[in-house]
């Protein structure tokens, strides 16, 4: 968040934003960046939070909410009573980047192309809901946003960018055994909620449910044909969408799945059949399993999708507007349970991680009291989004948890 009178940035926020204040007012910033899982969350977390009343709190009547078709990136905003406007954005990139921002560490070089600073990264900085127009900046990071801790990351990958569409290097991601660390002498760690994640099918996959030996014969890579699992089945090879190393959801799946009991298959297979992809965030993965029909939101079709199998978060088509955007991809059910809230909170359901979010101790004093607030209603489960409170759930209301990501759940 960037604290600083509204006086210096008149003409951005009348000029993109439509907000007019008092010359003494302040401009109130909270940029969130990092794990996709989050990204539809925090997009619909902000707008409740914006409203919300009370000493210190933003107080506003009319929130303005906003995210791109690529889903990607979102920005809420607002002005409240006393002039003060207040930002919340979010971009999604990966788990692993949300720490390396707040690290002021540079991400391989997208953002410094564009002249962003190590500890800032290109975001929607601003959007006019009259004219639909977007706006986009280097924006210092406030919070760095990760589906696991740090030190979960101990994976390697490599292939290209964007899995089965154009666009994207190829790439190597590799991290070693011990993780990667962040000292919490200089950052606050909160871990307000619980990040579901499931898996996700073509269509053409002739199974709904994945149990665990499924999950890790076929992400370990020892399986080519979904009629493995049922010689009566016609063939439908497999196609494995998977996300890089520095994902969150990737790390889960290593340490709330494999277990230790197999490894990640690590190399991309771009051969017909029994195609191996890896993906920049949960959208092209989701592209990924969808397929051949997927003619939508920039994603190329392409063919051979009909064994495709991923994993993302669990509300990934929870909404009308995914439904469409991913009109052949089926959520499963893992070990015969559905991907909820209720079955993660009672200990029915294990594939989830705690939601990691790192913040700089050397914020200023404004900026510290508003993003504890913004921690504080995140919390809440009363709080939790209509659009997620099926799904995920607040990390005070678990009957199970964890100390880390590699520990089975046990009953508190």
């Amino acid at each position: 968040m960037k604290l600083r009178k509204m006086i210096q940035t008149a003409v951005l926020g009348g000029a993109l934003l439509g907000m007019v204040g008092a010359a003494n007012a302040t401009d109130y910033e909270i940029n969130i960046y990092g794990a996709s899982a989050q990204l539809l969350y925090w997009t619909s977390a902000a707008e409740g939070f914006l409203k919300t009343t009370g000493t210190g709190n933003p107080g506003c009547t009319s929130v303005t909410n906003h995210v791109n078709t690529a889903g990607t990136d979102g920005i809420s905003f607002c002005t409240n009573s006393s002039g003060n406007t207040y930002t919340i954005r979010y971009s999604s990139k990966n788990s692993l980047d949300g720490i390396r921002a707040v690290q002021s560490n540079d991400d391989g070089g997208v953002g410094s192309a564009k002249g962003c600073s190590a500890g800032s990264r290109w975001m929607m900085s601003a959007y006019n809901a009259s004219t639909s127009a977007e706006s986009y900046a280097c924006e210092d990071i406030t919070i760095g946003a990760s589906d696991v801790e740090a030190a979960t990351f101990r994976q390697a990958t490599t292939g290209h960018q964007y899995g089965p569409y154009t666009g994207g290097t190829n790439t190597s991601k590799t991290f070693t055994a011990s993780g990667v660390t962040i000292s919490t002498s200089s950052y606050t760690k909160y871990s307000p909620l619980v990040v579901p994640f499931a898996f996700f099918a073509n269509e053409g996959v002739p199974f709904d449910n994945m149990t665990r030996l499924m999950a890790v014969t076929l992400f370990a890579g020892q399986v080519s044909d979904w009629n493995q699992f049922d010689p009566t089945l016609s063939s439908v090879p497999v196609v494995l969408c998977m996300r890089h190393a520095g994902s969150g959801t990737l790390a889960t799946l290593d340490a709330a799945v494999m277990r230790g009991d197999a490894a990640l298959i690590d190399t991309e297979n771009s051969a017909s059949p029994n195609y191996v992809w890896f993906n920049d965030g949960s959208s092209y993965m989701m592209g990924c399993i969808n397929g051949s029909t997927t003619t939508t939101s920039g994603y190329s079709s392409w063919t051979g999708a009909a064994g495709a199998v991923g994993y993302a978060d669990s509300d990934q088509l929870s909404t009308t507007s995914a439904k469409t955007k991913y009109p052949d991809v089926k959520l499963m059910t893992y070990q015969g349970v559905d991907a909820t809230k209720a079955n993660i909170v009672n200990g029915q359901y294990d594939f989830w991680s705690y939601q990691e979010l790192y913040e700089a101790k050397a914020d200023d004093t404004a900026t510290k009291s508003l993003v504890s607030k913004l921690m504080s209603y995140a919390s809440n489960p009363d709080n939790l989004p209509s659009s997620k409170a099926d799904y995920w759930a607040a990390g005070d209301e678990m009957f199970v948890g964890k100390y880390s990501d590699f520990e089975y759940p046990a009953f508190n």
